[in-house]
């Protein structure tokens, strides 16, 4: 409910590692970023492009940066009249609570409001719906009809981190893979959410299997030890999300 608190939040998150906001200068990367640019544009033109997006696309679906920026426009001109109507309601939710001119850092504050008021219930109270054992169960009940595969949790393993998770990915009471899974962020860590392969599946000259094992990192803050953890909207989207590039990575 605080708004310059919200204003000093948004403006710190908005101007990290850059030359403006409350640390400019301090953390800038612009000489750096300058120099990853100026690198893609050098690499593609020795190949043959006119610019690094072109090189990008190569091996991608669309065909050209005319194609894409179409593409990105033609979405944004179907979209006006839900950003218009979701505008209406932010300024009418945001004009009962005395605020007249919307700002950057009014957004995500009265939309929350008016999720809180359509559904009737608070984003903390929807957390609690939502524990991380209960929902990881779940979503391999999910992935089991899905696909076909069953999800069996091992636990002789030597884990780097005491709240690792190991899951084998079988079909048939064939193993196809696995999967360690490692909610919480470790302490001295600042990785955003992940998943990445440890190996990938091959047999090799000898004709020996070797089965594909992937890595989903969650990275969340760990709350109140031995109490179950409560997932919000923004952290099931990074489980579901990064749990699918993990099968994607096993069941290849």
């Amino acid at each position: 409910a605080n708004r310059g608190l919200r204003q000093e939040v948004c403006s710190a998150f908005y101007s990290r590692a850059s030359d403006i906001g409350p640390h400019a200068g301090l953390y800038d990367n612009s000489d750096h970023l300058r120099v990853v640019m100026d690198g893609r544009h050098e690499i593609a033109k020795l190949l043959g492009y006119d610019n690094f997006a072109q090189l990008a696309l190569e091996n991608q679906m669309a065909t050209s940066t005319d194609q894409v920026l179409a593409f990105l426009q033609k979405q944004l001109a179907s979209e006006q009249s839900t950003f218009a109507s979701d505008l209406l309601q932010l300024q009418a939710m945001a004009a009962s609570h005395g605020v007249f001119d919307l700002k950057l850092w009014d957004y995500a504050f009265f939309a929350q409001r008016i999720r809180q008021q359509v559904a009737g219930v608070s984003a903390q109270q929807l957390r609690e719906y939502f524990t991380l054992d209960d929902t990881l169960f779940r979503l391999c009940e999910l992935f089991q009809q899905l696909f076909g595969v069953q999800f069996v949790e091992r636990t002789d393993f030597d884990r780097w981190s005491a709240s690792v998770r190991l899951f084998e990915v079988q079909e048939f009471n064939e193993v196809l893979g696995y999967v360690f899974f490692e909610p919480f962020l470790r302490a001295g860590s600042d990785e955003a959410p992940n998943s990445f392969a440890l190996r990938d599946r091959h047999k090799d000259a000898e004709g020996l299997l070797t089965r594909p094992s992937v890595v989903l990192q969650c990275n969340f803050m760990q709350e109140e030890p031995g109490q179950p953890y409560l997932l919000d909207h923004a952290q099931l989207r990074v489980l579901f999300h990064e749990f699918g590039h993990c099968l994607q990575q096993v069941l290849t």
